[in-house]
């Protein structure tokens, strides 16, 4: 009797390992961007202000520059922005003569951007890693690899997948890059019953 129970419990130990590592698999940055992103939008880089913040610490005093850009939305994919304009806040900037680097997304005027933002406050939004999902800048002669109606597609395919509320209507949706998959099952060990 036990030589019979013995290979089962093998069996079962091995599903017991294997199974956290299928539920572990590593997520697509561009996922995590947009089911993340409080507003995702297709918009021009119209114009941008510079603010300079003291800071204080200990002894120390030190200045730091943020940079406001607005950006002007042509179409919203994500969210209810309250305005046709938002604004980009973006670490850097110049302070007098000296110019503090970016530390992430910098832009300039006329930039045509498709974005995933994280809502900072009252209609000033910030870029995380990855939000810039589409770009186009006359002013540097730089665009994406990727071209934008397949850009806003992917995301299109993203929210559809993660039940998430398209903003944009249906008849502006490019076509799809791929059939929108199937949700996985909610219960794995149900897929893998003996």
């Amino acid at each position: 009797m036990i030589h019979k129970i013995v290979p089962f419990l093998a069996l079962f130990v091995c599903l017991a390992l294997i199974m956290p590592a299928l539920s572990c698999a590593p997520r697509d940055p561009l996922t995590d961007t947009v089911i993340k992103a409080d507003l995702i939008v297709l918009g021009t880089i119209t114009d941008n202000r510079t603010e300079v913040v003291t800071i204080v610490s200990g002894n120390t005093t030190g200045k730091f520059a943020y940079t406001f850009f607005t950006l002007s939305v042509e179409k919203v994919i994500k969210g209810n922005p309250d305005t046709k304009e938002v604004l980009i806040k973006v670490e850097g900037g110049p302070i007098g003569d000296v110019y503090q680097g970016p530390t992430g997304a910098y832009f300039s005027i006329s930039d045509r951007i498709l974005a995933a933002l994280h809502l900072e406050e009252d209609n000033i939004y910030t870029v995380p890693h990855a939000g810039i999902v589409w770009y186009e800048s006359p002013a540097i002669g730089a665009k994406s690899i990727v071209g934008l109606p397949e850009s806003i597609g992917r995301i299109i395919q993203i929210m559809v997948a993660n039940n998430i509320p398209v903003a944009l209507p249906h008849s502006e949706w490019p076509p799809l890059p791929v059939p929108v998959p199937e949700s996985p099952p909610k219960n794995l060990w149900k897929t893998f019953q003996i």
